[in-house]
């Protein structure tokens, strides 16, 4: 099962599932998504929450270790299919790592620059794989994702500090040879894209008057150790810089 998207995978860092969740299970996370907002968000201060401009809520652009907070996201995480996929694709048995939401709002959602997950997660080996699930269209008007095909071949890439609120690292060398093998990936509720911890992906601003919404469900290979230390130390360092320039 599957046989395509795993290969497709395995040639370019990522492949799509279309209509993986079919509409009454995406329609009832975006209910879910939405009663998060509304009644379990106000209940914490996380620094994995992030808005465009914080003085408006209507700019939500990012959360993160939404399984810790609420069971429905927890379950999410613990769903036995999307975990038997990522051994697939990985060839690793799988251990959960995160849930997390990427939102563009309308004409204000901002582009991420060119990065590889892997740099942010800090494993040896790099082996993890990250569920984009949609809950809104994505398209080539509103943020939807692009790729460099074939770039987890590259190994990963040295990597800068960046302008882009949520996105502190990118790609240095990014250039015109990976904007040539980009492939951008439209998709409607319920695709969802599986792509690899070096895959490198960029987005664009949303440039509509359409909500863009996504879900990642992340997945680590078992074989794979991850240096907590560098990652607790790279967030720290951060989510300062971000709460002294008023971001959080």
């Amino acid at each position: 099962m599957y046989k395509e998207e795993i290969e497709n995978f395995k040639r370019d860092g990522f492949c799509v599932f279309r209509q993986f969740f079919e509409p009454a299970r995406i329609a009832a996370v975006e209910v879910n998504l939405q009663r998060y907002i509304d009644d379990v968000l106000p209940t914490y201060d996380g620094p994995g929450t992030m808005y465009e401009d914080v003085d408006d809520p209507n700019t939500l652009f990012r959360l993160e270790k939404m399984q810790q907070h609420d069971p429905f996201f927890r379950a999410l995480l613990d769903d036995e299919q999307l975990a038997a996929i990522a051994a697939d694709l990985l060839d690793d048995a799988v251990i959960t790592h995160d849930v997390a939401m990427f939102a563009k709002a309308p004409l204000v959602g901002t582009g991420t620059p060119p990065h590889q997950d892997g740099y942010y997660l800090q494993l040896e080996p790099n082996n993890a794989v990250t569920f984009w699930l949609a809950i809104d269209r994505a398209d080539n008007d509103n943020g939807c994702v692009r790729y460099a095909a074939g770039s987890p071949g590259d190994g990963l890439r040295p990597h800068a500090k960046t302008e882009a609120f949520g996105f502190s690292l990118g790609v240095a060398d990014f250039g015109p040879a990976d904007i040539a093998r980009e492939q951008a990936v439209v998709v409607d509720p319920g695709d969802m894209i599986a792509h690899h911890s070096l895959a490198i992906h960029r987005t664009d601003d949303n440039r509509t008057n359409r909500l863009r919404r996504a879900l990642g469900i992340i997945f680590v290979g078992a074989a794979s150790t991850v240096n907590e230390e560098a990652v607790r130390a790279h967030a720290i360092e951060t989510y300062a810089e971000w709460k002294e320039t008023g971001r959080l």
